[in-house]
């Protein structure tokens, strides 16, 4: 599998195509499963997209202020369309590559002030993502721009009312110097060159998880979890920030070794579960997973991946394939943590090369749940070339998404669902997946409030013995 280099015209392609070893082409476009279609400047195609970096069709409603308003309204992203921008951040697939800071100078000269945006010229600033407002503001624009359903462009950011960074434009195809026409091309080119080694899962693949929970008092109180299990290592514990701005560590977290296949990473969970019941054997506690257990606390069950690239097609299958059915099992609260915390497509590139997918709840509330979801998620990275049908980007589903309306979604996942069902992978795993199917389709919730000790029968409920033969919870 390779890229291709669709342009408006000969002009449009020949800015790039000189110093790009991928083909070009202008003009009609006849849709190939063996390339990935990089379009410039292209605002109308009516045949396949779905292997199309920036369909015209999201191209298209990027234009459209009261669409975007939508949108952005939905993801709860702050933005002011009717402003000018003071910061532009020129991305391409998730990755920041250029940052500009507009100089602002008022009539008199030589003052900075806010009275002539539109005379300031635009300065090139480091990309330092240690500085607090570069990781803030780039983070908000990639965030923006994954949101309109785009995979490369420009976003102009602002402060509104608030003052909060706030999204002021959201350009598919901004004009570029030559030096930000320079890092666009090693964007793509680099895109290209992963696509043969995203096209299969290397030996190399693993898959692995944190994955949080809460300990709670008889009383309904928190038992801070650094005080039973420390803050590092395999069982330990993550922080917030109180209301009094102190950092606390009321969520425990295990970081299980990861495995090379769902039966090694559970496993591996639950082995490091049994460790943390017997270094912390209190009957009197309860210890609860899933979205929001207890009171604002919410908690989250994080994928990590190694040995496989990350890309918009991936991101898009794990929120449309795996986060999107996985709400029609959440509990009542689950979707208060939405879109503060599990938004689609939040991810993070991890020091050793792979990747943290951040969206999902904590699915460890039992093993069934935990057998799906590491299932489910080693059958989308296997086969999401083929799995890409983009229900999410669509106002109405995006909204019941966020919002936790699961009675409408019932017909889009059984057809995500059919998908999966297609694959190879997944007939290797069915028995892991047809419970949580069986589940999701019977419109059951999980319990979040049940002591996975239970569900998991670690002690002092019943003595564990390792095992990844499927149980009920």
């Amino acid at each position: 599998m390779g890229a291709i280099l669709w342009g408006k015209s000969e002009e449009d392609v020949n800015t790039f195509a000189a110093r790009l070893r991928i083909p070009a082409c202008t003009g009609g476009l006849r849709p190939s499963k063996e390339h990935i279609v990089i379009p410039w400047k292209v605002e109308e195609y009516r045949g396949d997209c779905s292997l199309m970096l920036n369909a015209p069709s999201f191209v298209k409603r990027a234009g459209d202020r009261q669409a975007m308003e939508r949108i952005l309204g939905l993801w709860a992203i702050p933005h002011e369309l009717t402003k000018s921008a003071l910061y532009k951040v020129l991305i391409f697939q998730s990755e920041p590559l250029v940052l500009r800071k507009r100089q602002l100078w008022t009539a008199s000269g030589g003052q900075e002030g806010t009275d002539s945006a539109e005379r300031g010229r635009w300065t090139a600033l480091e990309l330092d993502h240690t500085r607090p407002l570069v990781r803030k503001l780039c983070r908000l624009a990639v965030k923006a721009l994954y949101a309109a359903g785009l995979d490369y462009g420009e976003v102009g950011l602002h402060w509104n009312d608030k003052g909060e960074e706030a999204v002021t434009t959201i350009v598919p195809y901004p004009e570029l110097t030559r030096s930000d026409q320079e890092k666009f091309i090693q964007a793509i080119q680099r895109f290209s060159d992963q696509l043969d080694v995203s096209a299969k899962v290397p030996d190399s693949f693993m898959i692995g998880a944190d994955l949080e929970f809460v300990i709670c008092r008889e009383n309904g109180g928190i038992m801070m979890a650094d005080r039973l299990f420390g803050k590092q290592g395999s069982i330990g514990s993550d922080s917030i920030w109180s209301r009094d701005r102190k950092m606390i560590y009321p969520l425990a977290e295990i970081r299980p070794k990861p495995g090379r296949t769902p039966e090694e990473l559970v496993r591996s969970i639950r082995s490091t579960l049994l460790k943390a019941a017997r270094k912390a054997p209190k009957p009197e506690l309860i210890w609860k997973a899933g979205g929001m257990p207890q009171g604002r606390l919410e908690l989250g069950g994080h994928l990590h991946f190694s040995g496989t690239q990350m890309n918009h097609f991936l991101m898009r299958a794990l929120d449309n394939y795996a986060a999107l059915p996985l709400i029609l099992i959440e509990d009542e609260t689950t979707s208060r943590r939405r879109p503060r915390f599990g938004f689609p497509g939040d991810v993070r590139w991890k020091s050793h090369g792979g990747f943290e997918y951040r969206t999902l709840p904590s699915w460890i509330v039992s093993p069934r749940a935990a057998k799906g979801v590491c299932a489910l998620a080693y059958v989308i990275v296997h086969h999401y070339w083929k799995l890409q049908d983009r229900p999410l980007d669509q106002p109405e589903t995006l909204r019941d998404y966020m919002e936790g309306h699961k009675s409408g979604l019932y017909s889009t996942v059984r057809s995500l669902w059919k998908q999966l069902e297609q694959t190879s992978t997944y007939k290797q795993y069915e028995h892991y997946l047809t419970p949580l199917k069986r589940q999701i389709f019977s419109k059951k919730s999980w319990n979040e409030q049940r002591d996975i000790r239970c569900t998991w029968m670690l002690p002092p409920y019943e003595p564990v013995t390792i095992s990844t033969s499927p149980r009920g919870s």
